[in-house]
């Protein structure tokens, strides 16, 4: 594994900086599925760029270093094959593609390593970040659901047989969502195994666009141009859209519960995030109108499946089940008389 001391040389065998480079490594936090490194080059002169003659700093080259997991650091075992880390490598290709400057550049792969790195995006911090701090900008949250409905719709319309055949593999989706998150609530919760089973055929079967699949605020950072870039693409796979909407949805859901003082303010921007989403196209409209079980699905699963939201306290955790419990077993009619059920939440 990876460690801050020995990053460098994964960046020198690369060629990406040379061994006389002065580099500071820091490990960042939240990596569940990889360990996360960012190295930035340091100099004792700082380069100036002169822009309309005017002189400034020049920002150091920074770079990001990704290393997928076998062991998931979570509380409960959870295996996963470290191969996935092609599959975001792929991923982040063809959304660079799809969507420019959506993602960020990947720079070199190591196949030996199950490794990449990708060049670092100054940023203000990602959404989640915004989020907990009780900061709602609705407009980020318009930008988001565009993101995924453009992921959506374009994948669906415009990709060839041979991205298709890339991601036509469920098995990371299967290691690291269905038997996590979905397969684990089943289990807990027997009234209600039917229709998760059901649930997870849907996915299993259904290939009608590329799924992200972890469209999640903590993987969508806001850049100091306050647009969004996208990152974290391992479980990109061919399947059913209702999994993107309902996995970002869900999280909305989880702080709306967390922070009751602008819980009003969340659920608008689960609405407006729902609206942007549908209206890039006619497939868009028709996957939101089929989210409500696998909305309430999601948000049982943070917090009675294997990786539940850290930041829930047990009195909130305990009322999120509740809820999600009843929406598995009697749905929303749609996606906006569920939030709706949200907003009188106690």
């Amino acid at each position: 594994m990876l460690t801050p001391e020995n990053v460098k040389n994964l960046l020198v065998e690369h060629h990406i900086i040379t061994a006389d480079t002065n580099l500071e490594v820091e490990q960042l936090s939240g990596g569940v599925s990889c360990v996360v490194f960012k190295a930035t080059v340091t100099t004792n002169k700082k380069a100036t760029v002169t822009t309309n003659n005017v002189s400034s700093s020049a920002p150091s080259p920074a770079y990001v270093i990704k290393q997928a997991r076998p062991q998931l650091q979570t509380q409960q075992t959870w295996l996963a094959d470290v191969g996935r880390y092609r599959t975001e490598v792929d991923a982040a290709s063809l959304l660079a593609s799809l969507l420019p400057g959506s993602v960020p550049e990947v720079l070199a792969v190591d196949d030996e390593r199950h490794a990449f790195v990708m060049q670092s995006v100054a940023n203000q911090g990602t959404w989640k970040d915004e989020l907990l701090n009780k900061k709602v900008d609705l407009e980020i949250a318009k930008q988001a659901g565009k993101m995924l409905g453009e992921i959506h719709e374009i994948s669906r319309n415009e990709m060839s047989p041979d991205w298709k055949k890339k991601f036509a593999s469920k098995r990371f989706f299967y290691q690291l969502r269905i038997e996590p998150y979905f397969r684990t609530i089943a289990k807990l919760h027997s009234g209600i195994a039917k229709p998760i089973e059901q649930l997870i055929q849907d996915m299993l079967t259904d290939e009608s666009c590329l799924v992200h699949a972890d469209f999640s605020p903590k993987n969508m950072l806001i850049t100091t141009k306050r647009e969004l870039v996208l990152i974290d693409h391992e479980v990109a796979h061919m399947g059913n859209p209702t999994f993107d909407l309902a996995f970002c949805l869900a999280l909305l859901a989880a702080k709306s519960i967390h922070m009751p003082t602008v819980r009003g303010e969340l659920c608008e921007a689960m609405r407006v995030f729902s609206v942007r989403y549908s209206e890039t196209g006619n497939f868009t409209a028709q996957s939101l109108e089929r989210i409500p079980m696998m909305l309430a699905a999601m948000m049982l699963a943070r917090v009675d499946g294997k990786s539940p939201a850290e930041y829930l306290t047990a009195t909130e955790r305990a009322t999120m089940s509740e809820i999600a419990y009843r929406l598995v077993a009697f749905p929303a009619d749609d996606i906006f008389d569920h939030i709706r059920l949200l907003e009188k939440i106690n």
